[in-house]
This record gives structure tokens, C-alpha cells and sequence, in this order.
């Protein structure tokens, strides 16, 4: 199981620079036992020594994490996700943030599918990345959630869902995954208790459930592990949470009599 799953570093920052540290980074991935890594796109200042760092470990770029302004740039953006050697874009957010109205999901699915196009058409992917505010109604019948999957062209963008923040929106990951499975082509696996983030199978999210889900996601790209912050040891919490996907591994394996 080693080496299946990617990790989302940072949890990282809490101990490292990630923009000038990144080699202390990758060695703490490899220490924890993940084959690839998701990084930041702002914090690739040195993408060639990136990928060289990566090459040296035995590491993979599962995908980067942008905003929908980067996606503006989608020039500049090709040229880091080559030289790192990586495919996959995460993006996060719509436009206006904190508040966002019907208008500023409509512009900004515009932006993603033109953005994805671009990118699909290079080869590469691009998967808009939930929180808990795409669950909220943005008009009387309608959720945020709902306008991406109406209006993201398929054969340009999917979904980057992370199960937690799913969770904190309202709705049960493992229902959500089942209902939009053809949709999803990027997971993150996270976990929580009460307003605090937890390594996987410390919090309240069904982690082995959505394993199971996640087998019949027909699109799916990567699996990468996400905690948003830590008051512990982070590195002591990436590595637990890939213990316990490997007990969960173990377990599903037993049960199907492989």
C-alpha cells in the first residue's frame, strides 16, 4: 500500500518553509511512506529543483493547489506544471469568497471551463476543489454545489472532492461520491472533530466507507491525503493517517478474500 496514496503538504508549513524547504519536505513524505505530493502553485518558486528533488525521492507531483486567478494565466501555469512533470490542477474557491452570488458562480464557472479546456486540450486536468460554502442556496432552489455540476463542461473540468469539507456542508461524502461518481476525477481525504482537523480515523468522518465508495469512481486521477492544520506534530500526523488507510486497506482486502 505503500506509495498509493499522495499527500497534500501543507500540514507541512506548520514545521517547514515550503517555498525554500522543500527538500526537508519531500523527505518527510518519503519518511511517512506517500508515493506523491500536491503543493501549493505559489509555493513551486523553483520548479526545476523541485522536479529534481521529486526525481531523488522516488516522488511523483500528484497535482497543484491554485485559485481561480491563476487559472487566468493559464500560460504561465502550463509552464510550472512541466517543469515539475505533474498533470493535475486543484482549484479552490469561485470568485468572491466569502460571499459568493449567483453571478459570481456563473463568471467563474466560465473561467473554469475555459481554463480547463486550455489545460485538457495540453493534456493535463483540472478539478475545482469544494468547501462548505458551495453546499449553501445561492438563490431559492438552487446550491452552489448544484450551478458547478450543471454548468462545468465535463470534458474540461471535474471535481476535486474533499469529504470533509462535504461533510461540514451537510451532506454524507460516501452518498455525495455515489450520486456524482462519473463527476469526480481528483479525491482528498480528510478528517475532523469539532472545529479541529484530525489525522484519518481520529474524527467523524467515515474514512473506510469512503474508501470503498472510492473503487467506483470511474474518473478517478489521484487520492491525496489533506490536513488543513495541526496543533500537534505534523509529521507525526501524516504518517498516522497513512497507518490507518493501510489498516483500512488491510481490512477491505481481508473481507473481499484477497
Amino acid at each position: 500500500m505503500s506509495g498509493t496514496y499522495g499527500l497534500q503538504v501543507g500540514i507541512l508549513g506548520a514545521k517547514y518553509d515550503l517555498k525554500t524547504q522543500y527538500r526537508e519536505v519531500l523527505d518527510e513524505v518519503v519518511a511517512a511512506g506517500y508515493g506523491s505530493v500536491e503543493y501549493g502553485i505559489d509555493d513551486i518558486v523553483d520548479p526545476e529543483g523541485f522536479r529534481v528533488a521529486l526525481g531523488e525521492r522516488g516522488l511523483v507531483c500528484a497535482g497543484v493547489h491554485t485559485t481561480i486567478w491563476s487559472l487566468q494565466d493559464v500560460p504561465q501555469l502550463v509552464r510550472t506544471l512541466r517543469s515539475v512533470g505533474c498533470l493535475d490542477v486543484c482549484n479552490s474557491g469561485i470568485l468572491n469568497w466569502d460571499r459568493p452570488q449567483v453571478e459570481d458562480f456563473r463568471a467563474g464557472i466560465a473561467i473554469l471551463n475555459e481554463s480547463g479546456k486550455q489545460l485538457r486540450d495540453l493534456g493535463m486536468y483540472l478539478h475545482y476543489h469544494n468547501h462548505a460554502f458551495e453546499f449553501d442556496f445561492i438563490d431559492s432552489g438552487t446550491k452552489g454545489i448544484d450551478a458547478i455540476l450543471d454548468g462545468i463542461n465535463p470534458s474540461a473540468v471535474d471535481l476535486c472532492v474533499d469529504v470533509a469539507w462535504v461533510q461540514k456542508g451537510g451532506e454524507d461524502p460516501v452518498a455525495f461520491l455515489g450520486r456524482y461518481s462519473a463527476s469526480v476525477g481528483y479525491l482528498h481525504l480528510k478528517d475532523y472533530a469539532g472545529d479541529a482537523w484530525k489525522p484519518l480515523g481520529q474524527g467523524v468522518v467515515n474514512v473506510g466507507d469512503i474508501l470503498t465508495q472510492s473503487r467506483y469512481l470511474p474518473n478517478l486521477r489521484q487520492t491525496v491525503v489533506e490536513q488543513d492544520s495541526t496543533t500537534g506534530n505534523p509529521v507525526a500526523e501524516i504518517a498516522a493517517s497513512l497507518q490507518f488507510l493501510a489498516r483500512v486497506s488491510n481490512e477491505m482486502s481481508e473481507r473481499s478474500g484477497l
